[in-house]
């Protein structure tokens, strides 16, 4: 694409609570400077001990990111990026500890921090596994975020307060609505970059391993906008654009396509599939609603889960 670059900002405010230039400027501080207090900060990247190699690619992931959005949808997201000294690497004895007290599944490799736009996750060794689950992070921190504003209606002059739900990507992180989407629009950004990553270093065999995660999603959502696009008669890959620049730019009427395609209400009941990894009945069941044919996607999804594997979900938004 990349025409003329339209700048993403680090974070938008709602429209109701009247937010102006300057109190943007002291709000946005905030949030930088929000910390979770139930984040421990690992090793950074410099610090980390991993191999030299996997810290190569990694390097060479971040500074490659930023350019596949620029090239890809023409849009700027360097303000949204997370830094280099937000980054932590933990070790697998310090994150399994970790992972029980936040009480997340086994295999849980790491998350996005927002606010506080930190990401951490375990140095588990495996160079294909750390690349991809570092480059889904990454996509988070690139993607839309609305902060909810709240003015205090007996002092509007006062600075308002915030509340620590916002729109994450298509999520809402106060319901949970369009999380099952989001994480696999995600993952398919991800996987597209690590593709054309790919194509252009041959020699990188590692990457011949990467495993995607939220699978079952990927399987269910990459159906789902196929199909839209043979109703519509589109190319695929234009609506892919449509539904990436949703993702990054929060303007949700881009994805009025699938009502168009599937008929009113389809909107409504993608967002209401609202855990990051739903179970397969749901997922089943979404299928049965949208798909004409959809028995080879319910048999992908059947295969999948007596094959025993499982797309487990990383942390995506503030605890």
């Amino acid at each position: 694409m990349l025409e003329g670059l339209e700048r993403m900002p680090e974070y938008q405010f709602n429209k109701s609570a009247n937010v102006s230039f300057q109190e943007e400027r002291i709000l946005t501080q905030r949030l930088n400077e929000y910390e979770n207090e139930a984040i421990r900060k690992g090793e950074l990247l410099q610090q980390a001990e991993i191999s030299s190699e996997t810290y190569e690619e990694l390097l060479n992931i971040y500074e490659g990111h930023e350019e596949w959005v620029k090239q890809r949808l023409s849009l700027d997201i360097f303000s949204r990026m997370t830094s280099l000294f937000n980054i932590h690497f933990y070790s697998p004895e310090k994150w399994e500890e970790i992972r029980k007290e936040n009480n997340k599944p086994v295999g849980w490799m790491g998350g996005h921090e927002f606010p506080g736009n930190t990401i951490r996750f375990v140095n588990s060794g495996k160079q294909a596994e750390m690349v991809s689950a570092f480059n889904h992070e990454l996509t988070h921190s690139g993607s839309h975020k609305t902060v909810h504003a709240v003015r205090d209606t007996e002092n509007p002059e006062q600075l308002p307060d915030m509340d620590k739900y916002p729109r994450y990507g298509f999520a809402n992180t106060r319901n949970g609505a369009f999380s099952a989407f989001n994480e696999a629009v995600t993952e398919m950004i991800n996987l597209e970059m690590l593709y054309d990553y790919k194509i252009k270093n041959p020699g990188k065999k590692y990457l011949n391993n990467i495993e995607p995660c939220y699978q079952t999603n990927i399987i269910v959502f990459d159906a789902i906008l196929e199909e839209a696009a043979k109703k519509l008669k589109q190319d695929k890959k234009f609506i892919l654009d449509k539904v990436y620049l949703s993702y990054y730019d929060g303007n949700i009427k881009r994805l009025d396509f699938l009502e168009k395609a599937f008929g009113e209400g389809t909107l409504k009941k993608i967002a209401n599939l609202r855990d990051d990894l739903p179970r397969s009945e749901e997922l089943e069941g979404l299928v049965t609603d949208l798909l004409s044919d959809g028995k080879d996607v319910i048999e992908k999804l059947s295969e999948f889960k007596k094959s025993g594997n499982s797309s487990l979900p990383d942390e995506a938004g503030s605890e």
